[in-house]
């Protein structure tokens, strides 16, 4: 039930048409400096990323993952002077974050996000304390996009279905389901659920699910990874050396994904 209303969450939450920024951070690395705009859409994961920066807590640490076409991850408070062979992306401050999901804070290419453990270990898909990952991303065609969207929808539907099912004044319906699933009569089961599927489509338009045509224009032009959208918090973007997420990205990496000469957030500091 958490998952449910935690997608459901997703989809209701109001459409911005942007996202405002008022606090930047520079990551100075050992490829050339990254700063990023934390957006005020999502004051939990600001508050906290910009509490760590203050802290130092990401001076020294390693971009310790990273995937061309994908994303670049860091904030591992164990890749601190860790040595070539070290497990790396368990290390945490110790705490998790309530996820913000927003609609207009998507996955393009530079955004920040936070990264977090699977769902069936976290059902509420709550965020890292530290760890974070900017998005190198690709492109891809509209079609592509389209059915990502139709599978999310798909799952959305699939849960509000359940979700239906678990209410008591559903009950009877849930009962006859079951019994129907346990003797293998789909022929009365297709009846069920065509009669179900109206109330199911009602409740998922109110959702408006999907991304905007500005979504969708920003993925075309620049790329991104739009299937991590709703999945993963998106707190800031890049503001300045995207270049230098490029250049990262490039880096040579191990079967582990970790670059083979170390990449190091030197240091991390407000700049606005």
């Amino acid at each position: 039930m958490k998952l449910i209303l935690s997608v459901i969450a997703l989809f209701c939450a109001s459409q911005l048409a942007f996202s405002q920024i008022s606090t930047k951070v520079l990551l100075k690395t050992s490829e050339g400096d990254i700063v990023v705009g934390l957006y005020d859409n999502t004051p939990k994961h600001k508050e906290n990323f910009t509490k760590l920066v203050k802290e130092g807590f990401y001076d020294g640490l390693l971009f310790h993952r990273v995937m061309k076409d994908f994303m670049i991850q860091g904030g591992d408070p164990e890749s601190k002077d860790a040595a070539p062979d070290a497990m790396l992306g368990n290390g945490s401050p110790g705490y998790q974050i309530d996820s913000e999901f927003i609609p207009a804070n998507i996955h393009k290419k530079g955004a920040l996000a936070a990264a977090r453990q699977p769902d069936n270990v976290n059902p509420e898909r709550k965020s890292s304390g530290s760890q974070f990952y900017l998005v190198h991303g690709n492109k891809y065609s509209l079609e592509e996009i389209q059915n990502m969207d139709a599978n999310m929808a798909q799952e959305v539907k699939n849960q509000l279905f359940q979700r239906m099912l678990q209410s008591p004044d559903n009950a009877e319906l849930k009962n006859r389901i079951e019994a129907l699933s346990k003797v293998g009569n789909q022929k009365e089961l297709n009846y069920l659920m065509q009669q179900i599927s109206p109330t199911i489509e009602q409740e998922y338009q109110k959702l408006n699910l999907g991304h905007t045509q500005e979504q969708l224009d920003v993925y075309l032009e620049i790329g991104g990874t739009p299937f991590l959208d709703g999945l993963y918090t998106v707190f800031g973007e890049i503001v300045e050396g995207l270049d230098v997420v490029d250049k990262i990205a490039e880096q040579a990496v191990n079967a582990k994904n970790r670059p083979i000469k170390d990449v190091i957030i030197i240091k991390a500091k407000i700049v606005k």
